[in-house]
Order: C-alpha cells, then structure tokens, then sequence
C-alpha cells in the first residue's frame, strides 16, 4: 500500500497528529521557567529567581541546566553567532545556584541515573529534552 504524499495532508490520517515538537518544547521550557529564571540573551547569562533557593538541591539544577537550555535556544532564534553551550560543567552549576562541589557532582550523578538530563562530552551537563513532562511534574511536587 502506497503511503500518502505530504502535500495529500487531507486523505493521511496521520497529519493532525503533526506537530512541530521544537516549538512544544520551546512553550513547555518557557512555562517550566516562568517565575522560576529569567534570560538575558544579549549579555549571554541568565539570573534564578528568588524562590529556587528553596527548592532542594537536584531540582535547583534542573532550574538551572533549563535556563541554559532556554538562553542557548533563544540566542539561535535571536540569530546569534556565538551563542553559549547547551550544558553546564558542574563547575558552572556551582557558581551559578551557590551550592558546594561537593554537594552538585553526585545530584548530577543521581539525575542523570534518573535519565532527567545527561553529559553531553565537553559541553557539560543538560536536561534531556523529552523528560521535560517528568521535570514538570517533579518541580509542581516540590512547589506543594
């Protein structure tokens, strides 16, 4: 059996489960974000809010690794030459959230266990882009 065209949109049963999955992600991160971290991609930084101090420390750098992700997306969208890596070294985690080395390195480990984010080589550590309903659903139990 012949499979429609893509321009035959009207006879594939398939085509109004079409989604572009990028742009889900980009509203999905943005609501993750939202009271939680601004991003200032001109300067190339990001700034955590208030209350993810009181978050524990694991989902303190999930907070952060997503800000990272959102800054780094938007400087593309922006058109920048040079935008900032998707990950964070646990070095970076450390300044950025304030925490202890000895504190970050092994939430890294256990979230990473968890299949919430991975090390992606030298660009450091980031959040693994279809966990983000679980990361949602962890950061609502945390904020109960």
């Amino acid at each position: 059996m012949a499979y429609p065209q893509r321009d035959d949109e009207a006879t594939d049963p398939l085509a109004e489960l079409e989604v572009d999955i990028e742009d889900v992600n980009r509203q999905k991160l943005a609501s993750l974000l939202k009271g939680r971290a601004r991003i200032d991609p001109e300067a190339g930084r990001y700034v955590l809010e208030a209350p993810v101090r009181d978050l524990r420390a694991d989902r303190q750098i999930i907070v952060a690794l997503l800000a990272q992700l959102a800054l780094r997306l938007r400087q593309k969208a922006l058109g920048k030459q040079d935008v900032v890596p998707a990950g964070l070294s646990p070095r970076d985690l450390v300044e950025a959230i304030g925490m202890p080395g000895g504190t970050v390195r092994p939430k890294l480990r256990n979230l990473d266990e968890e299949g919430l984010v991975w090390q992606n080589g030298e660009q450091g550590y980031s959040v693994r882009g279809h966990m983000l309903d679980e990361i949602e659903r962890l950061l609502k139990e945390e904020s109960q």
